[in-house]
């Protein structure tokens, strides 16, 4: 992985944002836990700022406490759709730090615009730093 951030930043990238970095709450056919995600993303985030990059989480809710200190900002997808997990990335926005939310419209879920700000402001992510939804309907659904 360190070869990759190299070649992240001989690419003049500024920072990093790792995917699938949740593999403990995924059925891999590998032991891991949440400190394995933690010890992991702190090992990124150390060799990403030895680089002069930055470096952020993206979704892994159950982690966010634990590395919200060694990290510049939070991307999360579906907090939406999956319980209202929104909350759990307030910790980035008390620090101060960025949360960038995507919510994509699937047949099967469909939000009202007004109960998506309802759930973002509520958490602190619809503010000064945080959110772009986007209305693809007439209808005024995301």
């Amino acid at each position: 992985m360190v070869e990759r951030l190299k070649l992240a930043k001989s690419k003049g990238c500024d920072g990093v944002d790792p995917d699938n970095v949740d593999g403990y709450a995924n059925t891999s056919g590998f032991k891991m836990s949440q400190a394995d995600g933690v010890d992991y993303m702190k090992f990124l985030s150390t060799e990403a700022h030895k680089l002069g990059l930055a470096i952020g989480l993206k979704n892994a809710p159950d982690i966010v406490k634990n590395v919200v200190d060694v990290l510049q900002w939070e991307v999360n997808e579906q907090c939406l759709e999956f319980d209202d997990e929104c909350t759990k990335f307030k910790p980035f926005i008390d620090a101060g730090k960025p949360v960038f939310h995507i919510e994509v419209s699937h047949e099967s879920f469909r939000i009202e615009l007004g109960k998506v700000f309802r759930l973002l402001t509520c958490c602190g992510i619809v503010s000064s730093r945080a959110a772009t939804i986007s209305q693809r309907h007439q209808d005024s659904k995301v």
